[in-house]
């Protein structure tokens, strides 16, 4: 097993990297949104479709860390505190993979750690010949 960590993407904050790898598949640990520079948005459709921006541009660059591209990601496993977000959340995936169409899954939780609103986990699929030392 391969551990991948970049600068691309958020530090651990608890015992646990930011990936693994074993042969070519990338398991990417649960991400957060950026931590928020800014006020949240006060329309809760702009400030769930920011965070599942971040986590996804996370998981993207933690993805090219390990060789892999935006096409290689398999499944993308999202954690929402409410159903209510997944349209939202739906709408914000579909304008970030474009024309890819990896599996996904929206699943809720009772609370996400410093309040927010979505997280995300993915598996990726690196191709041989890609993959970095």
């Amino acid at each position: 097993m391969k551990l991948i960590n970049t600068t691309g993407s958020k530090e651990p904050n608890g015992h646990y990297s930011q990936a693994s790898m074993i042969g070519n598949t990338l398991y990417v640990s649960a991400q957060l949104p950026e931590p928020i520079l800014s006020p949240r948005h006060n329309d809760i459709e702009q400030e769930v479709g920011r965070q599942t921006r971040s986590v996804l541009t996370n998981i993207l660059a933690i993805t090219q860390a390990a060789g892999g591209t935006l096409n290689d990601i398999a499944l993308v496993r999202f954690y929402s505190t409410d159903i209510k977000y997944w349209p939202m959340i739906d709408r914000a995936f579909a304008d970030f993979m474009g024309d890819h169409l990896p599996a996904r899954a929206v699943i809720c939780i009772a609370a996400i750690k410093q309040d927010f609103l979505v997280m995300a986990e993915a598996i990726s699929e690196i191709p041989l010949s890609t993959i970095k030392d």
